[in-house]
């Protein structure tokens, strides 16, 4: 089982490695842990299983929109397993032989060309054999096979190593990457200012999206209360109502009210407190993942796309290199991306009324962070203006591949080369309309060649470890003496060290981000 059910459904988990293999015993990651469980499909019949737990068990199957099949004169009247069994979809759990015996029935129904069958198990009628698609997709086989067994001392020690290695960069796209990629080519634009409009990339196969007003209308008056409770609900509200009087989202015209459901998304949306943050306390996240009534959300009809992301440990490795080291972020990086118009109903969100009675309908008109294609939207964005004008500024458009998300690390040999490689960068991301903050360096000389406001500082001391030390990508940066550190937290003496105490204090405030360099294991 995913470990996305076994969250789902608050699973005890037993800790038990299990060593499991797939095709050409290929090995299977993480399978450290196994829940117990049972199925009970009716009153009378309970299915005990033991299951191991994984991050991801195969792609969204089927693999393409079965056109017409639910209409199959041979399927009509049969209560279905999987309602839905046309339309591609996740895969949570998958059942071994040893229990096929106890789920299959006796019913049996064939198509008139022999190439569909239906079989009756406990769960309900279920669906195999072979369709082919319109049009048919490139050639391709799928084979499933797993076999788990303890791991043995040799497993252990491979596993050992294999952790301990630094990891290699092979980027290999799928077809659903290749597809993104190349619908950003033809559809995003740019308008008079510069800016990026991009389309969201909506997989081909038609899902229809259920009622989800109803869903993000109860959480918006929960974590209303919740927030009220906090005393933080007038910076939440207030944060909205930036979000309107910069451009980044808009009142949703009255004539779009009236879009069908299956073409609307709202956004549930909540505020999380950062006070470890300089410029932004608090910051609103939409929830893309939630599901509407028909038992789809966004996220499961768009394309994530590629990731694009350099290795972390490369970032930081080539940043090491300049003897004259900066770095900056992006500020509202995602929002500086335009979202094309016809997409903008599938990113509604509800907002309290000016005068605090009842909510008004919103809608995002850029790009949103909590949607699965963003970063790689914004990611796509940054490579594009680097491609578009690396005749004007060519060191700052090599420099580009090496940002993470919003973050840049890079330097040079000297102040004068640091500050050309500073002002070359500012120049290229406004050609977007994007804006570097944060500034940072070892050398004074460089801050100061910026206005105080884009500074990290700014004259306030908000930083502990001294104001000297800075993050950099998850590590501390002393730009006084030009070292990068680990920030330890501290404990109570008083109290007993135990694991779920350690994991409390350092998993949410302390975390590493060195792309599996420093394995950590409590």
């Amino acid at each position: 089982m995913t470990s996305r059910l076994a969250q789902q459904l608050k699973v005890e988990k037993i800790r038990e490695p299990t060593h499991l293999t797939g095709i050409a015993q290929t090995a299977v990651p993480g399978c450290n842990f196994k829940a117990e469980l049972s199925l009970v499909p009716d009153k009378r019949q309970s299915i005990l299983l033991k299951a191991v737990i994984i991050n991801k068990i195969i792609n969204d199957q089927p693999g393409f929109y079965l056109k017409g099949v639910r209409n199959r004169s041979f399927l009509q009247g049969l209560q279905l397993a999987d309602p839905n069994f046309d339309y591609p979809g996740r895969i949570d759990m998958l059942l071994g032989s040893d229990v096929l015996d106890a789920i299959m029935l006796t019913g049996r129904r064939s198509s008139q060309d022999g190439l569909l069958h239906a079989w009756e198990t406990v769960f309900g009628w279920s669906i195999r054999g072979k369709c082919i698609p319109e049009p048919p997709p490139l050639q391709s086989h799928l084979c499933l096979h797993s076999h788990a067994s303890d791991p043995t001392t040799d497993d252990l020690l491979t596993a050992f190593w294999e952790t301990e290695e630094a990891p290699l960069d092979h980027k290999q796209f799928s077809d659903e990457d290749l597809q993104a990629l190349d619908h950003f080519q033809k559809t995003h634009n740019r308008n008079e200012e510069g800016r990026y409009i991009v389309r969201l990339p909506v997989k081909s196969v038609p899902f229809s999206l259920g009622d989800s007003r109803g869903q993000a209308s109860r959480r918006f008056y929960q974590n209303r209360q919740s927030l009220q409770r906090k005393g933080k609900y007038k910076n939440f509200t207030q944060a909205l109502q930036e979000y309107e009087e910069l451009g980044h989202a808009e009142p949703v015209p009255v004539e779009n009210l009236a879009t069908p459901k299956s073409s609307v998304f709202y956004l549930p949306s909540h505020g999380v407190v950062k006070l470890s943050s300089t410029t932004t306390k608090l910051r609103i996240v939409f929830d893309a993942s939630a599901t509407t009534t028909s038992g789809f959300s966004l996220n499961d009809i768009l394309l994530p796309g590629p990731n694009l992301y350099p290795m972390l440990t490369d970032v930081i490795l080539r940043f090491r290199t300049h003897l004259i080291g900066m770095s900056a972020d992006i500020s509202k990086m995602f929002r500086e991306v335009e979202l094309h118009k016809n997409d903008r109903d599938l990113h509604h969100f509800l907002q309290a009324a000016p005068r605090g009675e009842g909510v008004i309908d919103m809608r995002m008109t850029r790009v949103t962070f909590g949607v699965t294609s963003s970063p790689f939207l914004v990611t796509q964005v940054l490579r594009q203006v680097a491609k578009d004008h690396q005749e004007q500024y060519p060191r700052a458009a090599k420099i580009i591949a090496n940002f993470y998300v919003d973050d840049c690390l890079t330097g040079a040999a000297t102040s004068t080369e640091a500050i050309e490689v500073q002002e070359e960068l500012i120049a290229l991301l406004h050609c977007a309309c994007m804006w570097l903050r944060k500034w940072r360096s070892n050398d004074a000389s460089v801050v100061k060649n910026v206005p105080t406001n884009m500074r990290e500082d700014d004259g306030v001391q908000l930083i502990s470890p001294p104001a000297e030390c800075h993050k950099a990508l998850g590590l501390h940066w002393d730009t006084r003496k030009d070292t990068l550190h680990v920030s330890t937290p501290t404990f109570n003496v008083d109290d007993e060290p135990t694991k779920r105490k350690i994991a409390s204090e350092m998993l949410p405030k302390h975390s590493i981000f060195l792309d599996g360099l420093l394995p950590v294991q409590l």
